[in-house]
Order: C-alpha cells, then structure tokens, then sequence
C-alpha cells in the first residue's frame, strides 16, 4: 500500500482559462477528449428559452477556441457531450419536456436535431447521461421525473435510447419496473454492448438495478445488483473499451456501513458482490473508473470530509489510502480513469468560506500526489468535469463566481503529463 497523498509532489497545472464570458445563468459544463489528444468543453448559457449550448475546443498543443453556439439547441436545459475515434461530436440536451440529440463529423454541419423522447405532460427528462464508444455506437439514459409546476403527480422512470454510428436511434425503451427509479448511468464498450445502472426504492427500501444490450440484440432482462435496504446509494457505473464493467453503490444502516462493487466480465457474467475493505464512517459522495486492464478505482469522501480511494485489481485484491485530509470536501465526486490507468478524482472544497475546485491525480506509475486547487480563490466554483487523454494529459472545466452577487462563467485548466 502506498502511503498517504503527498507521497509525491503536486502536478503543475497549466493557468487558468476563460472560457466564457460572463453571464447570469451559466450552467452544466462538461468536457470530453478529442481522437488527437484535444478537449472539448460545452455548457449552457442564458435563461429559459434564450440559452443555448456553447462549444469550445482546445488542440493538444494550442489555446482554448472562442465559444460557438450550437444551431437548434435554444431552450436548452441539461446537456451532456462525446466525441468518438473519427472526430465526431455528440450531443444530447433537453428543452422542456423533449430530450434531442445531434451529431457533427469532421468537417460537416451539425445534423438537424433529432427528438428522441417527448415525456408524458407533468414529467420532464433529467440526469441524462451520455456514452458514445471509438465507432460512434451511443447510448443515452434519462430520469423521466415529476414536473413540480404541474398538478399531476407523474412516478420516477428510468430510459434509454441507443445510437448507431450512421446518427440513427432506437426507440424508447423504459429500463425500471414499476417502482420509483432515478439517476441512470450509462457505459458502451467497443463492442457496441451497452449498459445502464439506476437506482430504484419502495416505501422502506431501495436497491441497484442494471440493464445491458448488446449489437442486433434486445435489452436482456433487468437484473437487481444489490439487496433491498433501508439506504442504498445511487450506483456509479465505470466500464473499459474491452467491455468490462465495475458498478459501486454504498449501503448504510444502523449497524453497516459499506461501499459495494460488481464486476460484469464478457465470458463470466456478473461476478459475487465484493466490499471495500476498512470502511468505518458514513458515505457522502463517492464515484467510479476503471482501467484498460480491469483495475476498479473507487473514491468516496465520509462524515469527516476526507477523499478516500480504494483500487482493486482483477484479481479481488484490494489497496486503500487517504487522497486527501478531514475537511477536504464541500460538495461532489468525479473520478475518471483512462485506459492505461492515470487517474483523476475532482471535488468542491473548502477554504475560509470560499468553494474552490480541488483535483488529485494518480499518474500510471505512480502514486497519488497532493491536492491541488484549481480555481481562484476568493469564489466560488461549481463541478468540476473532467476527461481524460490516452497521454495522460487532462482537463478540468467548472462555472466560476466571484461572489453570489456577480455572474457566472465557464474556466478550465490542462495538466500537461509530459
């Protein structure tokens, strides 16, 4: 086991870009990792039925573009963008009740953009997540979730659509059972198999479910992931190019205290539930990767706002350390791995009221190293979304304010690996 974070120095970040102006309502960044190497940011700008989804690029080598609107995308509420091996951008986002998608290959326009679902009146499409593979195969989940303005009251589902590589999509196909059911998340290997977790509860308990499809085939028959309990957390799904695929959720109880995980392995199936060892305070915020190889990487802060991570290899072995200090976490968990396996886990701190972006890094062939705040101090900065290049190289994006009184924008750093 390695020792506590600071076992190395800190990574050197590159400085601080703007990559919006400012504005009143800036929400929803996001970043993805271009076939070069590049990094692609988008985020939603202006109220109600002004704002639209703007895109910004960065080469590997180069400075951030100025920020372009997408055609269509007026109205936008979420959003969630890819990018697959040949260039081509997707991108999904909701306006109103209507989620849509449109696609854009090297050198061409966007696509008209297509309408994917229409949700039932008094319910709105939320939490939509996106995964699109090397070869264009995409596929998009969504909460289907009560609509407050409206009188009706509309029960939680869970659905999906799946894309090909020419830009057509599946019908609708609604994943959870009659149960209230939230917070999908979404993996595609390069197969083009498919796979979706959510979580689902009853009036006393709740449990994770999963559902995959693969090329030519229907959705399999859904499958619970966990046992009925009084608190199930949401499940934070992570998948590798080769098609394996690790789920963890937490469990909590008057006397348990645990974070679960489940491996789904190609020619073995879904493999026996294992446990993070040493687990020992509640769970606030916690999120997945997994590496080209199989390696699972958890991290998770607990009651005492610390940054916690646990990998465990293909094997069932398990190696846990402190990323970071009690006190460390305001808000969130993002973990993204790539496939040779440096690692990044993202999170909003604290420092004297202040919120700033905090990241550590695990590079391929070494340890975790110290903390390290990206974002200006004072202010406040919400996210952060990351990605991650084959190189190494990567990108950390969030919305900034000054103080609650200003407004907001889109910033974003770049760790050169070297």
């Amino acid at each position: 086991m390695l020792g506590p974070a600071g076992a190395r120095a800190a990574d050197t970040w590159g400085p601080v870009a703007d990559l919006s102006g400012s504005a009143g309502s800036i929400r929803g960044a996001e970043v993805a990792v271009d076939p070069r190497g590049g990094f692609l940011a988008g985020w939603a700008r202006g109220g109600r039925d002004r704002a639209r989804v703007f895109l910004a690029t960065r080469p590997e080598s180069g400075a951030w573009t100025e920020p372009t609107p997408v055609p269509g995308t007026r109205g936008v509420g979420e959003l969630d963008v890819a990018v697959a091996a040949d260039g081509e951008r997707v991108l999904v986002w909701t306006v109103g009740r209507t989620l849509k998608a449109s696609r854009k290959a090297p050198g061409r326009p966007w696509t008209d953009p297509a309408v994917l679902h229409r949700s039932r009146p008094g319910s709105l499409p939320g939490y939509v997540d996106l995964a699109v593979n090397r070869r264009g195969r995409a596929v998009v989940a969504w909460q289907t979730m009560d609509d407050d303005a409206d009188l009706d009251y509309v029960r939680t589902r869970v659905q999906a659509v799946v894309g090909g590589a020419a830009g057509r999509w599946s019908g609708v196909e609604t994943l959870s059972s009659k149960a209230h059911a939230a917070a999908p998340e979404v993996a595609v290997d390069r197969t083009g198999r498919v796979t979706v977790a959510w979580t689902e509860w009853g009036r006393r308990h709740s449990w994770v479910m999963v559902g995959s499809r693969e090329v030519g085939e229907g959705w399999d028959e859904r499958r619970a992931l966990s046992r009925r309990t009084a608190d199930t957390g949401l499940p934070q799904l992570a998948a590798n190019e080769a098609g394996d695929v690790a789920v963890a959720w937490y469990v909590r109880g008057e006397d348990l205290t645990a974070i679960r995980l489940r491996r789904w392995e190609r020619f073995e199936g879904w493999l026996p539930t294992r446990s993070v060892p040493g687990i020992e305070a509640d769970i606030w915020w916690m999120d997945a990767g997994i590496d080209g190889v199989g390696t699972a990487t958890v991290a998770w802060s607990n009651a005492a706002h610390a940054v916690w991570a646990a990998t465990q290899d293909s094997s069932g072995g398990w190696d846990r350390e402190r990323v970071a200090p009690s006190g460390s976490v305001y808000y969130g968990m993002n973990v993204v791995v790539n496939e040779l396996g440096d690692t990044l886990v993202g999170w909003e701190s604290r420092s004297d009221g202040d919120h700033p972006v905090e990241v550590a890094h695990r590079p391929r062939s070494s340890g975790w190293g110290s903390p390290v705040a990206l974002s200006v101090v004072p202010g406040d900065a919400f996210g952060p979304a990351l990605a991650l290049a084959r190189d190494g190289n990567a990108v950390a994006a969030w919305t900034f304010a000054r103080d609650i009184t200003r407004p907001l924008r889109v910033q974003a750093r770049v760790l050169d690996a070297g």
